[in-house]
Order: C-alpha cells, then sequence, then structure tokens
C-alpha cells in the first residue's frame, strides 16, 4: 500500500515538474489538490526513509523550479513596467543631477512629398 502512495505521489511531482518546466501553469492548481489527497494518504501508511527521502528530493526539486518560475515572471513584469515607463518618457539626469523626465515624441509618421 505504501508503494502505491509513494509512486502516485511520485506521478504527480514528475507532471508538476514537468508543467514547470513547460510553462503550463494552468495545470498546477489541479496536480496540487491531488498532491495535497496523496500527501495525506502517505502519512497513513508506514514508509521506508529511502522513499520518504526520494519524495523530499522530488518535493524540494520542483519547490526550486516553482521559485525560479515565480522570479521570472516577476522580471518579466518589471521589464513590461520599465518599458511602459519609456513610452510615456525618457527618465535622465539633468546638470543638477535631478532626476528629470523628457517626454518622448509620438510615434507618428511623417510623410514627405
Amino acid at each position: 500500500m505504501a508503494d502505491e502512495n509513494t509512486k502516485t505521489l511520485d506521478d504527480i511531482l514528475t507532471q508538476e515538474k514537468a508543467a514547470l518546466l513547460a510553462g503550463n501553469y494552468d495545470a498546477l492548481p489541479p496536480l496540487e489538490k491531488r498532491k495535497e489527497q496523496a500527501l495525506k494518504a502517505l502519512t497513513k501508511v508506514t514508509t521506508s526513509k529511502a522513499a520518504l527521502a526520494h519524495i523530499h528530493f522530488r518535493i524540494s526539486e520542483n519547490q526550486a523550479l516553482l521559485a525560479a518560475a515565480i522570479d521570472g515572471v516577476n522580471a518579466a513584469r518589471k521589464r513590461i513596467a520599465a518599458l511602459k515607463d519609456v513610452q510615456m518618457g525618457l527618465t535622465v539626469y539633468n546638470d543638477a543631477g535631478k532626476m528629470a523626465v523628457v517626454p518622448t515624441g509620438g510615434t507618428a509618421i511623417e510623410k514627405k512629398a
């Protein structure tokens, strides 16, 4: 029974890792529910130390991937915000060393005959 629970949890962790590596974040919430159920089932049976160590390693590995994914999303958000700021105006330092915003011109193309 414990081997079946360990195998089930290991399969879920494999799917979670694949989703994280593929950037398929929509697949994570259903896996989270299944993972929680599998962990609860695992606590009700005797499991070997080796199996628990393997599960711990897999969970730690996925946790690191999830942290990296969060960092990547945050970096992308900051980059998008910086690009929006540049569209509104360019931030520079003036002669006095103070920050100043230089408005950027429109993106209109001037046609010459």
